[in-house]
């Protein structure tokens, strides 16, 4: 499915818009220009442009087609520093590399041979005059040195900037005239077969193209498809014959996803995980607002337009979900597009898939609206959450430097690339998310409230109250996506919810109120400090001991009218007990706690005016 979904999209999306290159040409990303003088001396060597942060930025060029070849050989109008100026760069020291610049010479002087042009004489005359052992401290080379590695270069002339050497028309027209000639690796007993993509009696590719942009990968890529074991091969073919794919679909597939990797918001990270998502449409919008629902990429120009478009999905979603006419009606996307997601990971031999998602783009963006709807736990807040913003919610502790700059690994926590997987999962199909999800929110949960605050987490107080109430608004989804009679939990404090895992939430935010109250709210440490992990999943063994703790507090608090207003919400709570507290609580009570304990917490916390309590109202 993968490989025929990336051939649909090399030709109806890559070929309308033309970002595919002509038949026996390929699209290489430049890097730097090297401007010849007429007698082929180097004038200079400049970077194409660099962006804000000072990393240089690609360009697009179309060249002669590229093969794939693992042993030493040159390509026409090379492009790779080690072949054109025979040196390559070790601890900081370029080192020759004859057999790579013999290469390039007898190549590229055989392919110009007859050719008479400004850009290509001085081309002819830098091959015959570069002496490799004679550049070691050219100048030009020492002034790109840090990035020389990674550098890809185009030739253009010195005087006349609009010359470049992969454009001229002599060029060219000898390449399309010998093209085949140059390209020929084929032996004579090339194998063909019935392609597996299109049906139909086609020469098989024996090798297939590396895919680049891929996290962990090879800096030369990796293979999607690759037979190097004998006992992957059968019927006695060798390498890719194996997969009956045709030269044809190899060219497509390839070229397509090396597109899509390189282009900005159709690709994400999720952990070690390369996601690559694209919608079979010419125009991008649907990729660009799945970036935004992922990654929020605020530094766009239509950020706030496309913010806009989110939180109306949102507000859908809460009111019962979405029509394909709202989303068609959202910034003209089609809702019946054929969407695709797939996940990448670098092996020892190829690439693997680790999974791959086909929806209608409608589908998948009404199960992204109400997967962010359900994260909700805030009726005034409308907060679009990102993949990344749940890691970090359950495992919110980062790599610490030391005093030498070096990362200690002590402090280090990592979560579970399956669960990110799984998450992923449940957000485009509208599942139930994974019981670790759950597991490990509350984790965190009770050990951030565990913690005494330190001047740090003081500082961050604002930060620490986001990552609380995304955390209550994660267990909220799980548990709702759970219950068999729709939604479980409300966005507020639910004074009807009879589940006694919810009233003892509430109860002991209560309780803790209190205790803040009586000490003019400036505690350090609370009973949530000492109790609240242990309130949670035995509440039996704890809340007797904190119930008497706060007649002690109560009877502190100056404000009579507070006074009776606790007393009276105590026993209102606990009447719903039944007069006894469970003694243990399962995983998804524990959740209702959380979310008792959070509701609470939130109306009692409403200002003076919207409480309003005095002794003539209670």
């Amino acid at each position: 499915m993968l490989i025929k979904a990336l051939c649909d999209y090399y030709d109806k999306v890559m070929v309308p818009n033309g970002e595919d290159a002509p038949k026996g040409y390929s699209k290489i990303q430049i890097t730097h220009t090297i401007y010849l003088n007429p007698d082929g001396t180097v004038d200079s060597i400049v970077a194409y442009k660099r962006d804000e942060k000072g990393k240089i930025v690609e360009k697009p060029i179309i060249v002669p087609r590229r093969r794939e070849k693992t042993c030493t050989n040159s390509e026409i109008i090379e492009h790779r520093g080690k072949y054109i100026f025979g040196l390559e760069l070790k601890n900081g020291k370029f080192c020759l590399n004859n057999k790579c610049h013999e290469s390039f010479k007898n190549r590229n002087l055989e392919f110009i041979e007859g050719i008479c042009s400004d850009i290509v004489n001085a081309y002819r005359n830098f091959i015959l005059n570069w002496k490799p052992e004679n550049e070691i401290k050219n100048n030009h080379l020492l002034a790109i040195c840090k990035d020389y590695n990674t550098a890809k270069f185009e030739f253009r002339m010195g005087s006349n900037l609009e010359i470049a050497l992969h454009d001229d028309k002599q060029v060219k027209d000898k390449w399309d005239s010998e093209k085949d000639k140059w390209l020929s690796s084929k032996k004579d007993d090339s194998t063909v077969s019935q392609c597996a993509i299109y049906g139909e009696n086609k020469t098989i590719a024996r090798t297939h193209k590396k895919i680049k942009g891929i996290k962990s990968g090879k800096s030369t890529g990796e293979v999607l498809v690759s037979f190097n074991e004998d006992a992957e091969c059968s019927y006695g073919r060798e390498q890719s014959y194996n997969s009956n794919i045709s030269d044809d679909a190899m060219e497509k597939y390839t070229d397509a996803l090396n597109y899509i990797l390189n282009t900005k918001n159709n690709k994400m990270n999720l952990g070690d995980i390369t996601v690559a998502y694209w919608a079979v449409d010419k125009e991008n919008k649907c990729e660009d607002l799945f970036a935004e629902f992922f990654n929020k990429k605020s530094d766009k120009e239509d950020a706030a337009g496309t913010e806009d478009i989110l939180r109306k999905l949102i507000s859908s979603a809460k009111n019962g979900g979405l029509l394909e006419s709202q989303i068609s009606d959202l910034n003209d996307i089609d809702p019946n597009v054929d969407f695709y997601i797939v996940g990448l990971k670098p092996n020892a031999a190829r690439l693997a898939v680790k999974f791959i998602y086909h929806r209608k783009y409608g589908q998948i963006l009404q199960n992204i609206a109400k997967h962010q709807s359900d994260l909700q736990i805030n009726e005034d807040i409308d907060e679009i959450v990102t993949i990344s913003e749940i890691q970090e919610a359950i495992n919110p502790f980062k790599q610490k430097e030391n005093a030498k700059g070096k990362k200690e690994k002590k402090e280090e926590e990592i979560v579970n690339p399956e669960i990110v997987t799984k998450i992923f999962k449940s957000i485009i199909y509208g599942y139930r998310y994974p019981e670790a999800l759950l597991s490990a929110t509350l984790n965190r949960f009770k050990i951030d409230a565990s913690k005494v605050d330190s001047e740090e987490d003081v500082k961050n107080k604002k930060l620490r109250k986001s990552r609380c109430r995304l955390q209550a608004g994660i267990i909220k989804a799980c548990i709702n996506r759970k219950s068999l009679n729709g939604e479980e939990l409300k966005m507020s404090l639910d004074e009807n919810n009879q589940n006694s895992a919810y009233i003892c939430g509430r109860l002991f935010a209560v309780l803790e109120k209190i205790q803040q109250g009586s000490a003019g709210n400036g505690l350090n440490r609370t009973i949530k400090n000492s109790y609240f992990s242990s309130a949670c999943s035995r509440p039996a063994s704890v809340f007797p001991q904190i119930l008497k703790l706060s007649q002690c507090h109560l009877e502190k608090l100056e404000d009579e009218g507070f006074k009776i207003h606790y007393k009276k919400l105590i026993g209102t709570i606990i009447d719903r007990l039944a007069g006894s507290f469970p003694k243990h609580f399962s995983l998804d009570d524990q959740g209702r706690f959380i979310i008792g304990y959070y509701h609470q917490v939130q109306d009692l916390y409403k200002s003076k005016k919207e409480q309003n309590y005095n002794e003539e109202e209670i």
